[in-house]
């Protein structure tokens, strides 16, 4: 009650994330699940605070004993992807590692899907819980969608029949998946899927293979066209 004070009505951020360090420091690691919720807020708060470190550190000891928790996976995907972005360069050694670990936190956020899922299906799963399973759901998928482009970015936007398309592919169809393709965000990053292929695309005639079907040049223009109509759309309302 008292962080949700000092954040939510007093603005006073680094004041909130002091208290929540104080007080989850002081808890032993048999207790934590007692208390999820204020795990929950500090993550929260470190992420709008853009203290990406210290998010995925807390985030990472977590998933260790509680691997499958969704919120932990959610925020450890968005420390990592943050952390990712910010790199300006990439030598082998740190290609690598970050594919690697890519893979590895995708991985984990299927496991917590198939938690949610479980989760969603009780038979006295409250209507406003089902929404916020749902809700929680989709951010997950969509944090797992930038982890498979991240994992194409690093092998350099490969084409065709590479090995690496298939990660490009998982992202396009995660994004086109039911629960996800009215999402702005996931039209956002089909939209730029498109343009690095479109960008690569240096031959006039010819098809290339997307999610296994060939597609001319001009079609995947026309999709990405499509989706920039329906973005701009939303930035009207």
């Amino acid at each position: 009650v008292r962080i949700d004070r000092l954040y939510f009505r007093e603005g006073k951020l680094t004041e909130a994330i002091k208290i929540a360090e104080s007080e989850l420091g002081r808890i032993p690691e048999k207790d934590w699940e007692v208390w999820q919720k204020v795990f929950y807020r500090y993550w929260e708060l470190l992420s709008d605070a853009g203290r990406i470190h210290a998010l995925k550190a807390s985030t990472r000891t977590y998933l260790t004993t509680f691997p499958e928790d969704p919120f932990a996976n959610y925020y450890y995907a968005r420390a990592f992807l943050t952390a990712a972005d910010r790199m300006r360069a990439y030598t082998p050694a740190t290609k690598t590692a970050y594919r690697q670990e890519a893979e590895t936190v995708a991985q984990q956020i299927d496991r917590a899907c198939n938690a949610l899922d479980a989760q969603k299906q009780h038979p006295h799963a409250e209507r406003y819980k089902m929404t916020a399973l749902t809700d929680l759901y989709q951010k997950l998928r969509l944090e797992q969608a930038k982890l498979y482009v991240l994992i194409w970015k690093l092998g350099d936007y490969e084409e065709d029949e590479h090995p690496d398309v298939v990660y490009r592919d998982k992202a396009l169809d995660i994004c086109e998946s039911e629960e996800l393709v009215d999402m702005k965000e996931a039209k956002a990053l089909r939209a730029v899927i498109y343009t690095h292929i479109l960008d690569r695309w240096h031959w006039i005639e010819g098809r290339q293979i997307v999610q296994n079907h060939k597609h001319k040049r001009k079609d995947l223009q026309k999709k990405l066209e499509s989706l920039i109509q329906e973005l701009e759309k939303t930035k009207k309302l």
